[in-house]
This record gives C-alpha cells, structure tokens and sequence, in this order.
C-alpha cells in the first residue's frame, strides 16, 4: 500500500506544543505519515530557529524547513513550497495556519501549487483534490497542456512526435506513444499504428482496421466519416501529419522510428481544469500494453487528462487575460512555458514581458519561449505552383494576410480567397459554393480543424474540385516578435523536458528508459 506522505505549512504564530497537537490531530483524521514540516512565517512564538526545529524532530523526527536565505529581504512563502514540492514523495499538502500568514487568495494559491505536483491540498474542512485515474503509466510521460483552445496544441503535438523519434536533429531513441483527448474523440479509444507501411486500397474497400493499422492517408479523413467518427478529431489530424513526417523520413532512406497515436474522448472540466468525464482509462491501458518508451498527453481547450504525468510543458496564448494567467493552475509545475502566436499582428512586446513576469513569479525555472505558426500544405505541394487557391481556416481576420503571403512564397502559388469561418458550418458551405462558382479556382486548402475534413468532403463531392490540408507549424521568435531563425533553441528545450520526465519517471520506478542527447 501506498504511503500518504504529507508535507506540513505551520507558523511561528501559534505554540510549538498546540502544532504538535493540532498536527497529531490531523494525522488521525487523514491518515498521513509526516514527511516535510515547511515555516511559512511569524516568529512571535518562535525563540530561535533550532530550539523551534528541535521540539518537531522530537515529536515527528523531522526538522522544520526555513528559508537558506531572503528573496530581496522578503520571505517568499509559494518559491519554498515550490522547492519542497519538486522534490517528489508528497502526496499531500495540509495547510496548519491561518492570519496573517494566510488568506484566502493564498490558501488559492498554494493549492494551486500543491495540485500541480501532484499533490492534494487540506486546509481546514476544505480539500483540494484534483480527480485521478486509477491506472498509471507503466512508461514515462510528458503532458502537452494549455490555458484555453486554439493555442495550437496539437500542432506541437505532431512537432513533438516528430523530434522525439529522431526524426528532426537530435538523436533522440524514444518511441512516442500520442494520446489525443478531444470532445469530438472516438467513444472507444483507437491505436493508430502509423509507423507501418501504406496499403493502397480503393478508399471505398478501406475499413477501420486498415485505417487504424497502416500510414494514414489524406482520404481517410473523408473515409471516417462514413463510419460515424469526426475525421478532424485530433488523433486523426495527428496521424495524418506524422504520416507525411514518416513517408519523407523513409523517402531519405532512413529507418522508420515507432509511433502509435491514441485517440481518446473528454467532457467538461473540473476545478484544476481536469477532464470531468473522459475514456482516459481505457487509453492509458492501450498505451501500457504496446510497443513504446515514452507517452505523450495532449490537452484539449483548456483542460489536460486526469493523470499523473512526469513532467508538462504548457502552452499560452499571446492574449491571454492576466488575470486568468495569474490564477491558472498547473504551470507551477512545467519545465517549459511556450507562448503562442507571438506575432505584431496581435501582440505588444510589453503585455508579453508582463506575462513573462507573471510566469516566472509562479515558476522561477521555468524556461519561455516565444512563438508563432506558419502554414505548412500536406501533400504533393509541387502541383500548387501558378495556381488559384481558395484558403478556409480559424484563424482571426487580423493575421489572414500574413498567412496569404506565407503560402504565396512557399508555394508559389495564388491565394486568390481566404476565409475564416471553418468553424461555422453553414457559412463554410456558403463560402465554398461562393468560390467554387469562380472559374479560375485549381485548389482548396483547409486547416485540418473543426469542419475542415467536413468541407473538403463538400468539395469534392458537390464541386468536383481538388483540395489540401495545410496543417500549423511552429516557429520561435525573438523578443522583437522576428523569427529566431532556426527552431534549434525550442527543440532543445523541448527534448530537455522530455529527459526531465524519464529522470522523473527512472528514479520513482527505479527503471532506465534511455535519455535523449543534447
């Protein structure tokens, strides 16, 4: 069985030997082993540190934990919890003291600290618990989580795959096992093993198996549909872009790394923003029973799994409000904070240093990185050359040019329409029929997001017309908004949290999945 290990906020405010009751107390009713004892302040009851200390190590065997020394003359209570917390081996958290040490936004606070170590929080009648699946992974793991939905999540999802299998420029051994969670995810969840070989079936003989045991093609997305599955799921988007990753990996002669995709289904959000309804279970148990080294979770909106993971890298949103950044939970505990969409169109360098600011006040170590993403067209690209493309997208009205002008230079070809109604479909299909009544239109091009696989099957099938998915790349950016050139500095980090989690994962396990070079 399980210890409970719990870590202890007393104060110098109330009496040594009232604490030592009141803890004793508390014991009883949590059943905990003490762990930690953390001073969050006051010192009027306290004569000296090591007399104050003494009398604990007596009771619990353990020494109080003081400060090593003042932030800026100040004592910076949520950095000492932080610090206890990341050392692991805490499974609760047990608040023992009250005014002037602590109010409600702080008892908020440390809450929101504690659940973003994995730990809960009891502070009085009041428990902090975040829900949690009863299986664990058996391998380690990493979360891609954000604040809110159209950050871009599952774009870096796809980019993750792809630089922990080796197939960008590190040398990384892991084989990435994905795990999708969206609203509009499959009611069981599917393995996609899209490391394996294409078949090359007429798309009307293709069935489920096929699908979920081959490279992953573009008319598949269409062909879902016929079996009552959402083709723009995010298991499916996914699967569609490691494939291309996959297919120019093999077309360099080089081995095809091992990588599954799973795609689970979520509803609603609890008060950590954990999925309140989800068949994460029933994913996470797939994922232990096959062939990998490393599970990756993608978050959907603003929410993540109810698992425990080894480590998360956070994603948010150039416009995201303070107000929400400062109280969101979960970052206390990423290894890398990326903010997304960093781009003049929509960002102040100002309200990001701000957001910097507010970042590192909640995670010291953490390390930030700005982005924003460039369009990248999935497949035989070479035919978009001097041709009249129609671009449907999410995307906001203030960036649609840039994107245009991205696409014209890449590609060689001509936006000559671009709308953003993907995600509403009447007006999608009314925009389609709009363009599709130009006689010099060659080519749609769709995001692989809300209705786009919905209106590329439109497409072909009322207009007879040919179409792409373009798909979202990350790209960093400097602090003048520019780009930074090259993405070497965001793989690093990237890679750096990934290793992280397997040191996590090794040392808790006792277990020796490899490492990545760096």
């Amino acid at each position: 069985m399980l210890k409970n290990r719990a870590l202890i906020l007393i104060d110098g405010i109330h009496k040594p030997d009232n604490t030592v009751e009141s803890i004793n107390e508390l014991k009883r009713q949590h059943k905990f082993e003490i762990e930690k004892l953390l001073w969050i302040g006051g010192t009027e009851k306290i004569k000296t540190k090591s007399s104050f200390s003494a009398i604990f190590l007596k009771e619990f065997s353990v020494n109080v934990i003081f400060p090593e020394k003042l932030e800026n003359g100040c004592y910076n209570a949520e950095n000492e919890l932080r610090k206890a917390l990341k050392e692991g081996g805490i499974e609760t958290v047990v608040q023992l003291c009250g005014a002037p040490q602590v109010f409600r936004n702080i008892t908020n606070r440390f809450a929101n600290i504690a659940i973003s170590f994995g730990a809960c929080y009891i502070a009085g009648g009041t428990i902090f618990k975040e829900h949690h699946i009863s299986i664990a992974h058996n391998k380690p793991s990493l979360g891609l989580y954000a604040t809110n939905k159209r950050v871009g999540k599952t774009a870096f999802g796809s980019y993750a795959g792809r630089l922990l299998s080796g197939m960008k420029e590190f040398s990384a051994a892991w084989e990435p096992i994905i795990i999708t969670h969206s609203r509009g995810g499959p009611p069981e969840p599917f393995v996609l093993s899209v490391y394996k070989d294409r078949i090359n079936k007429d798309i009307a003989d293709i069935s489920l198996s096929d699908i979920c045991n081959t490279r992953f093609r573009t008319d598949y997305l269409e062909r879902l549909l016929d079996f009552n599955l959402h083709g723009a799921s995010d298991v499916f988007e996914d699967a569609l872009i490691m494939s291309v990753y996959l297919d120019n990996h093999e077309r360099l002669g080089l081995k095809i790394p091992i990588i599954s995709i799973i795609g689970c289904r979520r509803a609603g959000a609890g008060y950590f923003q954990e999925f309140a309804v989800s068949n994460v279970e029933k994913g996470v148990i797939k994922a232990n029973k096959i062939r990998g080294n490393i599970v990756v979770h993608e978050g959907s909106g603003g929410e993540h799994p109810p698992v425990k993971v080894d480590g998360t890298i956070y994603f948010i949103p150039s416009d995201i409000s303070l107000e929400q950044l400062e109280d969101f939970p979960g970052i206390d505990s990423a290894s890398l904070v990326i903010i997304a969409n960093c781009q003049e169109e929509s960002s102040e360098i100002p309200y990001l240093l701000e957001m910097e600011k507010i970042i590192s006040g909640k995670n010291p170590e953490a390390n930030i990185i700005w982005t924003q993403f460039v369009p990248e067209i999935i497949g035989p690209v070479e035919k978009l050359k001097n041709r009249n493309i129609v671009f449907l997208t999410t995307a906001p009205g203030y960036i649609l040019s840039k994107l245009e002008k991205a696409i014209e230079e890449k590609y060689g070809c001509r936006v000559i329409k671009t709308f953003n109604c993907l995600d509403k479909r009447q007006e999608m299909l009314h925009a389609i029929d709009e363009a599709a009544g130009c006689n010099n239109v060659d080519y749609f091009i769709f995001e692989i997001k809300a209705q786009g696989v919905e209106g590329a099957k439109y497409v072909q099938k009322t207009h007879g017309k040919e179409f792409f998915y373009v798909n979202n790349m990350p790209q960093e950016v400097n602090r003048k908004l520019k780009p930074a050139g090259s993405n070497i500095n965001l793989d690093r980090e990237i890679i750096k949290s990934a290793n992280d989690a397997v040191k996590c994962f090794n040392k808790q396990r006792g277990k020796d999945f490899p490492l990545a070079k760096i």
